[in-house]
């Protein structure tokens, strides 16, 4: 971004927070009952913020993992550049905050009774309930690839095993060998990470494994900060086919279909498969027919179910991409609503800001940024600001390398504290 339209979104950003933080001097909700679902971008910072904004509110977040694993910044995990371990995060911070952390998986909402109940057998009554539950996969979109099957042939989207997996197969694959990422239509989450990891591994393979090059299969004809990708990409071995949806693979053959019916192999297959609502989502009757949940954009409360809010990948939110940034804002503006209503306030429309940053080489990056206000009734967004476009220097990449690595530490620390 130039600096006038980083500063731009930035003021919006601290206006925003500020905004918020003025809830502090509101009447506090005297001890009322909030659970928060998913421990992720969405629902720690929801979490959090919660606390900051009324210490009063007995605030109980329902996690099954102890420890949160970003999928920001995996793509240097996967070329050897990062270690797994730094993108692994606990909740200590969010304990000592006076939340109460509950490890187990969420089986059933009752928003009639508004009682949440455990796979461990544990019920949590509760005044309103935040759900953050990410993503699931449509394994019925792509003939013959299942979950299953994903042991050998990982997606690894939300990093892992499988990201480490994914890791073991492009360093000992051949040199000659090709490998073919598969991208799906949108919405998904973090819609640049497809396109960082064919660079990286691009990258990768120019080091590494000259003879072999990266095949996008891409059900998408344009995609966003496409100028960026396709500039470093002159450099690299990537072939990109665009509006090219993969509907069929064959796992014995490592070989994919495509909708105009071209066959196509590899020896190592990255389907990323297409995505829907997290399952607790639609076990709770959250999800519409999108298979996304339809939320008002100011308060993020359903539009199916009184008294839930959702926020995160798993929300309807138009235009915003479903993203770590997007999630980390929903958190802090759900929190600061969910604080208003129980204490019966009105709250004003808060501009929402997503940033996205894709590393494309080793020492570099592009981004993203843009800034979205709801409408007065929370039924769209509008886009207010939008660094695509800003004009990009000769510095450009570099320069944004160093902020991704100052932002993925400053987003994190603002979730987890």
């Amino acid at each position: 971004m130039n600096s006038s339209r980083r500063d731009f979104i930035r003021s919006v950003a601290l206006g925003s927070t500020a905004a918020l933080l003025g809830l502090s001097n509101h009447a506090y909700a005297s001890g009322k009952r909030v659970v928060v679902i998913g421990g992720g971008s969405g629902g720690a910072t929801a979490a959090r913020y919660l606390r900051l904004f009324d210490p009063t509110l007995q605030v109980t977040l329902i996690e099954p993992q102890k420890r949160y694993r970003s999928s920001l910044m995996s793509g240097e995990v996967l070329i050897g550049t990062r270690e797994a371990s730094t993108l692994l995060f606990d909740y200590l911070k969010l304990s000592q905050l006076g939340i109460k952390l509950v490890t187990d998986r969420v089986i059933s909402i009752d928003s009639e009774q508004s009682t949440i109940k455990t796979q461990q057998g544990d019920e949590f009554s509760y005044d309103r309930c935040i759900i953050s539950p990410g993503i699931d996969f449509q394994w019925s979109a792509i003939d013959g690839y299942n979950q299953e099957i994903t042991q050998q042939f990982p997606h690894a989207w939300r990093g892992g095993e499988q990201l480490i997996t994914l890791k073991k197969q492009l360093t000992s694959m051949h040199d000659g060998g090709n490998i073919i990422i598969s991208i799906p239509k949108p919405p998904y989450r973090c819609p640049s990470a497809p396109y960082e990891r064919a660079s990286l591994m691009a990258y990768y393979l120019q080091q590494h494994k000259p003879k072999s090059k990266v095949i996008i299969l891409d059900a998408n004809s344009t995609f966003d900060n496409q100028r960026g990708f396709k500039k470093v990409w002159r450099k690299y071995p990537i072939e990109r086919i665009s509006a090219e949806e993969v509907t069929a693979f064959d796992a014995s053959n490592k070989r994919v279909t495509t909708h105009s019916g071209q066959q196509i192999k590899a020896d190592i297959i990255n389907i990323i498969p297409p995505q829907k609502a997290g399952k607790i989502a639609a076990t709770a009757g959250l999800v519409d027919e999108s298979g996304w949940c339809p939320v008002n954009l100011i308060t993020f409360e359903s539009h199916l179910k009184n008294n839930i809010h959702v926020i995160g990948d798993a929300a309807a939110i138009g235009e915003m991409s479903k993203l770590a940034s997007s999630a980390n804002a929903q958190g802090k503006v759900c929190a600061a609503a969910v604080v208003a209503l129980l204490n019966g306030e009105s709250l004003n429309p808060v501009p929402l800001i997503e940033t996205s940053y894709a590393i494309i080489g080793p020492t570099a990056a592009i981004s993203r940024g843009a800034v979205f206000k709801p409408t007065k009734g929370g039924e769209t967004l509008t886009l207010i600001a939008d660094s695509l476009k800003a004009k990009k220097t000769k510095r450009y990449p570099l320069r944004e390398f160093y902020n991704a690595h100052s932002w993925y530490n400053n987003i994190t620390r603002d979730i987890f504290g």
